[in-house]
């Protein structure tokens, strides 16, 4: 991204809407203007070079030290990714989390078939309370996105009824992980007592 006024071949400054204006005829608040935008947007940017610099060799410390524990011990790759360093006296510590972003496939829609079908079966005997859990757990926010935690936790409830558990089994196998990201975060205290305090580095983002 080049940070610098946007010109034509002639000098001409581009406006938002595509326009050409010769210099002389940018008024002298809108230079000062673009000049403050300018600076602080180059100052941002070179930081955002640095924690992108930053978070690559935060990656590749902690997964060479994983491996040559790893190596030792001869055991074998964690699964989830999560990891947790303590310095020795136990005063900073770093952990990386990977989330996972998750969404459904078509099957889905017929677990939701076989739910609705329980509903209807077992009609004014279903507690009117598991209605309300169903339709919440499959309302979809602004954005038409079905809230994935609510969808998942009906398969906490313990009803022994065989459409209803076939129904639980195709919501697990309509999980799909569509993207992973890791989380840094660091953590120090002044002594094993003290409540544990925290370095803010959003490095989620990059």
């Amino acid at each position: 991204m080049g940070v610098t006024t946007r010109k034509d071949e002639r000098g001409n400054w581009i406006a938002a809407d595509g326009s050409r204006v010769p210099p002389k005829y940018v008024p002298k608040h809108e230079k000062d203007r673009e000049r403050v935008v300018n600076k602080l947007f180059r100052a941002a940017e070179i930081e955002h070079q640095r924690l992108l610099k930053l978070k690559e060799m935060l990656e590749s410390e902690l997964m060479d030290y994983v491996e040559r524990r790893r190596t030792q011990y001869n055991i074998p790759p964690n699964q989830e990714g999560n990891y947790s360093l303590s310095s020795f006296a136990g005063d900073r510590r770093v952990d990386l989390k990977v989330g996972k972003f998750i969404e459904f496939d078509d099957r889905l829609q017929y677990a939701k078939s076989k739910i609705d079908n329980c509903l209807e079966r077992w009609s004014d005997g279903a507690d009117g309370r598991l209605r309300t859990v169903v339709f919440d757990a499959f309302k979809v926010d602004r954005k038409g996105r079905l809230d994935v935690k609510r969808i998942l936790g009906l398969r906490k409830l313990e009803i022994k009824d065989r459409e209803w558990q076939e129904a639980m089994e195709l919501i697990g196998k309509a999980v799909t992980v569509v993207a992973t990201k890791r989380y840094f975060s660091f953590r120090y205290r002044a002594s094993p007592n003290d409540e544990w305090q925290s370095l803010r580095l959003d490095l989620s983002a990059l």
